[in-house]
């Protein structure tokens, strides 16, 4: 199979040129040109990638949308609520910690959010905390969502220098 993508930035008539060059050069069995930036295309392609699939068994429920840890979830949602917020401020060197977990009503997080230098710190936690307070408070409505239930939710932020870099600490913080 083959996709063209960006065929937004592409004229019609490259498109069907480098197509049939392509097709001419490799035998597949489909060929077609998407844009994500439009979301044309993309459907067609699904379909015939679909179409191709070997249907196989059934490995998880239904109702089952990943087998990852709800830990896991947790702290990508704090992580990401810490990139919303910050938007540009912060590179992506943020890393969440979850340091307990108890699922007890309400379930109780403490999490520890790692940055790579001070500078980093004072921009997640803000004048006066207003930072931390908001991606937290936004953080523990997500994950009331995602658990189904109350949560109390700690965080903290540490420096971690250079944590990106250190094998060590990647695999402490969970990274491969």
């Amino acid at each position: 199979m083959l996709a063209i993508n960006k065929a937004d930035l592409l004229s019609e008539a490259v498109i069907a040129e480098k197509l049939q060059e392509l097709e001419q050069a490799y035998p597949f069995c489909f060929t077609c040109s998407i844009s994500s930036t439009l979301g044309t295309g993309i459907d067609i392609l699904l379909t015939e990638i679909k179409k191709r699939l070997p249907a196989g068994p059934q490995y998880f429920p239904d109702d089952m949308i990943t087998d990852a840890p709800e830990r896991f979830f947790c702290k990508e949602l704090i992580r990401e609520k810490a990139f919303e917020l910050t938007q540009k401020e912060i590179p992506y060197a943020v890393a969440v910690e979850i340091e307990e977990f108890r699922e007890a009503e309400p379930v109780f997080i403490r999490a520890v959010i790692h940055v790579e230098r001070h500078s980093q710190k004072v921009i997640i936690i803000g004048s006066h905390g207003k930072k931390l307070k908001e991606i937290g408070t936004r953080s523990r409505l997500e994950i009331e969502k995602h658990l189904g239930c109350r949560v109390f939710l700690e965080l903290f932020v540490r420096v971690t220098k250079d944590w990106s870099k250190d094998p060590k600490s990647l695999k402490e913080l969970g990274y491969r």
